[in-house]
């Protein structure tokens, strides 16, 4: 392809789609920043809606019908003899303990796998039915699920039903509305770009010294913030802390960001300050055609990379030593981003690794589209590279799947906990290990209760984008108690937001071995990779906590929850 060349441009700016490109079948669009509004149209006249190999509905008013449902049905992947597709169906009349949907396929399709819902089919009639923790759905309550067809091409169902009922978007009588707005508002203006949050006051220095968890709602002007659009600065706020104390400063979008795209690799050329340097990635694509949303995994491994591919994401595979050397003094740190900003720079391997996934993603984002999708991006990576994939989720808010793998000290464990956990590596250890942890850290090393933030701040600089965060009980070093207890604490923040499907934490696992590929952590990461990139269906919110290494939120925090409104 045509070198790509990026510009910076304001936070609120978007790539726009390329002329003449319909993306409809494959990746649907959201806004930055959380989970979007849902486009729903009524679904009176199914036929005149089967457009670009999707159906959608639209969620009723106040007043609904007894019985009704709608039904939003989305081809998400193609390739050559089968295709994946997402569903969400909504009921639109009073509450309903289970659910049945059913619709009729065409000659040759078929469902080789689903998720989400038990799936059958007799001769061309199809029944998705609930599992065990989605069948309740009360009025204007969405549950949702996917399968893999096969047979040739990806038709579009002309009608579906629920229990019985046709889901055509009617309504009549009005039942007793049940629980909160399903969509409910998201926190703060929509976002676009790396960061948000640079019109925010962060002047603040934050709490001082305590042995618990710092209180994530709390802003550096002693106010706990009460509506959920005052995360955009409480998310600032956290950044600047954990810049000054942790990790060390990310830089802005550089000068010049050049580069290209293809099949099988990118390259990444940057200018800043007079300065230049180059790096490249490797990609594997699905098959099929695309845009493709992308993950990048730190090292070549992190997340299962079958499972990813499998999904209809694109793997870009990154190697950080070349952005950020291992095995060198503080004094003499090397690698691509130290080329730019100093050998002396104080900001660790964890931040100059995430600028490097920042960077590719400004150059997927000025490229043309073709290949990668320049709006639905993860990151992946294990143990010291699961700590990498950690902070580039937390500081790129373009990234919207972050999925850590045993990520140890300088992950997602807290700190606090870190220093006191059985047989886990400490804080002090893994700053003098390597420098991946910024300099400044260096004060706090053997004093980490005197932090103003832990890593469960961490996570809410990620919330409400998609995390899931996957730990191994089995190895000591890896302090999984500490990372049980920063995944119970991000999720209050998951909690307040409303998002609480978009984080999940799952260290109940039977195979020991240092960043294994794990059965039980298969489906939650394909669910979510499809809420996530692909906007098919809701985070599974899945928190299976190993009983050998289980968290302790109660020890260790003294603030509650808000409803933030």
């Amino acid at each position: 392809m045509d070198s790509a060349r990026f510009s910076p441009r304001p936070a609120s700016s978007r790539s726009p789609a390329p002329p003449g490109r319909s993306r409809t079948r494959q990746v649907r669009r959201r806004p930055r920043g959380g989970r979007p509004a849902r486009r729903l149209v009524a679904l009176a006249a199914v036929a005149s809606l089967v457009t670009a190999g999707a159906v959608t509905a639209m969620t009723a008013p106040a007043a609904v019908a007894a019985e009704g449902c709608s039904v939003e049905y989305d081809v998400v992947n193609e390739w050559q003899g089968g295709y994946q597709a997402g569903v969400t169906v909504t009921n639109l009349g009073d509450p309903v303990a289970s659910w049945d949907v059913t619709w009729e396929f065409g000659s040759g399709q078929g469902i080789s796998q689903a998720w989400n819902a038990r799936v059958t089919q007799s001769g061309s009639r199809v029944t998705a039915s609930n599992v065990a923790w989605n069948g309740s759905l009360g009025t204007g309550r969405s549950a949702n699920f996917g399968f893999i067809g096969t047979g040739p091409g990806a038709p579009v169902p002309g009608a579906f039903t629920m229990n019985g009922v046709a889901c055509t978007g009617d309504v009549g009588s009005t039942p007793t509305p049940t629980g909160p707005d399903p969509t409910p508002t998201g926190p703060g203006p929509g976002s676009g770009g790396e960061f948000d949050g640079s019109d925010c006051d962060v002047s603040g220095s934050g709490p001082g010294a305590d042995p618990r968890l710092p209180d994530p709602f709390l802003s550096t002007d002693g106010s706990r913030i009460t509506h959920r659009s005052d995360w955009r600065c409480r998310r600032a706020e956290t950044k600047k802390l954990a810049e000054d104390t942790m990790y060390g400063t990310k830089p802005g979008p550089p000068d010049s960001v050049t580069g290209t795209v293809t099949g099988s690799s990118i390259t990444v050329n940057v200018s800043d300050g007079g300065r230049s340097t180059s790096f490249s990635a490797s990609v594997e694509t699905p098959g099929g055609s695309g845009p493709f949303p992308a993950v990048v995994v730190y090292g070549g491994f992190g997340g299962d990379t079958a499972t990813i591919l499998s999904s209809g994401a694109a793997v870009i595979r990154y190697d950080p030593l070349v952005v950020g050397q291992e095995g060198t003094s503080r004094g003499n740190k090397s690698g691509a981003f130290y080329d730019v900003y100093g050998s002396n720079s104080g900001t660790g391997l964890l931040v100059a690794w995430g600028w490097g996934v920042s960077r590719i993603i400004d150059v997927i984002e000025a490229d043309d589209g073709g290949v990668l999708d320049p709006d639905s991006f993860g990151v992946t990576g294990c143990s010291r590279y699961g700590k990498g994939a950690f902070v580039a989720g937390a500081f790129d808010q373009r990234i919207d799947l972050t999925m850590p793998v045993e990520s140890g000290a300088g992950g997602a464990p807290i700190m606090r906990g870190l220093a006191q956990e059985s047989g886990a590596q400490s804080p002090s250890s893994a700053y003098g290990e390597q420098p991946w942890l910024g300099d400044a850290f260096g004060s706090y090393q053997s004093n980490v209760s005197g932090l103003p933030l832990d890593t469960h701040q961490v996570i809410g600089m990620i919330a409400p984008r998609g995390l899931f965060l996957m730990e191994n009980p089995h190895i000591d070093w890896l302090g999984a108690g500490s990372g049980a207890t920063a995944a119970l604490a991000g999720r209050e923040i998951y909690r307040a937001l409303g998002e609480a499907g978009n984080i999940s934490y799952v260290s109940a696992v039977s195979d020991g071995n240092h960043c294994a590929n794990r059965s039980e952590w298969v489906q939650p990461m394909r669910q979510h990779l499809q809420a996530s990139l692909f906007d098919a269906g809701q985070g599974p919110g899945d928190f299976r906590i190993s009983p050998s290494r289980p968290g302790d939120l109660d020890r260790w925090r003294d603030w509650t929850t808000p409803s933030l409104s």
